[in-house]
């Protein structure tokens, strides 16, 4: 009996007796302001809050508290559904006074439009004798959330609540959106839709230089299709929707869809991890080719890349390609014989296809990841060898040995050292005829080969 006595208490506004501060400046999203709403101190302790829960659990078993305790005179239904849900985080109480209508302004302005059932809905408006004095969030199916008065925020199903709020008479409300491609391709239609909106004059307009109109004027839903097969670009739907309340309220949204295969123009791509121009690719080690950025992937749907390298291609081993709308890439390993230069082209991927004659081209080059430099070249003397890495992503392996052989025009060897650590060398050519001598290093089983001039 006491839990009874409790939750009767709370029920009414006039028990409450704590600080209350008007607030004017709290706007729908269509920034009207809405009215009779006020800042209340809590004035509940943890005792209150506990025995609110527990009748709340003892009286509606079926219903599920959220976080308890959650009973508070912070904010109330209205607040709950129409407010703190679409994000605010201000304690306000909506309705305070004015006799249960403070929050019809949230469709009364068409901030949230009435639909014909709860499948298409978002918020539940129940009405008691035509106050309309409570509101809820939908969940899924028919379940609901909402705030009971100053009781607990519980889940529960649509019809199951304190006799209070009349559950069974419940209008339906969504917000104003338009549902619908981001792509449409040659041979297909694009269909966009609204919730089932009631008491709503419905028209729609649309690009006609890259859509063709099929059907659903006046209707929430509306199909077009591309104008040719060969349309491409951003086209655009919108649709202007006409609420009948007191004062007609229009609204308008438009939605952007991609008309066939994608463009190349914004795509950069090169090396990965490789500083501007990005654009050498070490000979026999796998280098990542891919796209940087494409500032159309989202717009136009790319799904992926397609490469072509062109006269590499039979020196390439080990391909692997990898898809990614904003990333994807190719890696590939040339092998020694592979051409020094090369055009690469690569075309974005959506689901109507790609553009592959019209891809994007840039010029790369195959390069040694190490090279020999000699100090001095020519040389009278002795001359000091140093391995230096050509490629960014390639460092020299301190702990490696190596083998060096230096071999004159005629094929034969003037010196070799082996074992050798670090990536200097010192080659002694006192005694050796002037000439151009063929200088062999064998790194890590890689051989690299430089020129060694002899001058007397």
């Amino acid at each position: 009996m006491k839990k009874t006595i409790i939750l009767t208490i709370f029920l009414m506004a006039s028990c409450y007796t704590f600080g209350q501060t008007l607030v004017t400046d709290l706007k729908t999203p269509m920034n009207s302001p809405v009215p009779h709403t006020y800042e209340l101190g809590d004035g509940m302790t943890s005792t209150d809050k506990a025995n609110l829960s527990d009748s709340v659990a003892i009286r509606y078993p079926d219903a599920t508290e959220v976080n308890p305790p959650s009973a508070t005179y912070h904010y109330n239904c209205h607040s709950f559904a129409w407010y703190r849900s679409e994000g605010g985080n201000r304690n306000v109480w909506i309705g305070w006074t004015g006799g249960g209508t403070a929050e019809d302004v949230y469709w009364d302005d068409g901030s949230f439009i009435k639909v014909s059932s709860l499948s298409d809905a978002t918020k539940i408006s129940y009405d008691n004798d035509g106050k309309g004095d409570h509101s809820a969030i939908k969940l899924f199916g028919t379940n609901c959330r909402s705030k009971w008065g100053p009781w607990p925020l519980v889940d529960h199903a649509v019809d199951y609540g304190p006799d209070i709020y009349n559950m069974s008479i419940r209008e339906y409300y969504a917000p104003f959106k338009v549902n619908g491609p981001q792509l449409v391709c040659s041979g297909s239609t694009a269909t966009f839709t609204t919730p089932d909106y009631v008491d709503c004059t419905f028209n729609w307009t649309y690009n006609t230089n890259l859509l063709d109109y099929v059907s659903g004027q006046g209707t929430k839903t509306f199909v077009v299709k591309p104008k040719y097969s060969y349309s491409q670009g951003q086209a655009w739907v919108k649709l202007e929707l006409t609420i009948d309340l007191d004062d007609d309220v229009t609204r308008e949204i438009t939605k952007n869809v991609w008309v066939g295969i994608p463009t190349n123009d914004n795509i950069e791509f090169g090396v990965f991890q490789q500083p501007p121009p990005n654009d050498q690719v070490p000979i026999l080690h796998g280098a990542d080719i891919g796209v940087g950025s494409n500032t159309d992937a989202m717009s136009q749907g790319v799904t992926g890349y397609i490469w072509d390298f062109m006269s590499w291609s039979p020196y390439i081993t080990g391909y692997q390609e990898y898809m990614g709308y904003d990333n994807g890439s190719a890696l590939i390993c040339l092998t020694t014989s592979a051409p020094s230069q090369q055009i690469v082209r690569v075309s974005a991927v959506n689901a109507c296809g790609s553009d592959d004659l019209m891809g994007k081209v840039k010029m790369f080059y195959a390069v040694d990841p190490f090279k020999l430099l000699f100090s001095p070249n020519p040389t009278t003397g002795e001359t000091t060898l140093t391995i230096e890495s050509a490629s960014k992503q390639k460092t020299f392996d301190e702990t490696a040995e190596w083998d060096l052989e230096v071999y004159s025009e005629t094929h034969l060897l003037k010196t070799k050292q082996t074992g050798l650590r670090g990536q200097i060398a010192k080659i002694q050519t006192a005694g050796w005829k002037e000439g151009v001598y063929l200088v062999r290093v064998n790194y890590n089983d890689e051989v690299l080969t430089g020129k060694l001039v002899v001058k007397r």
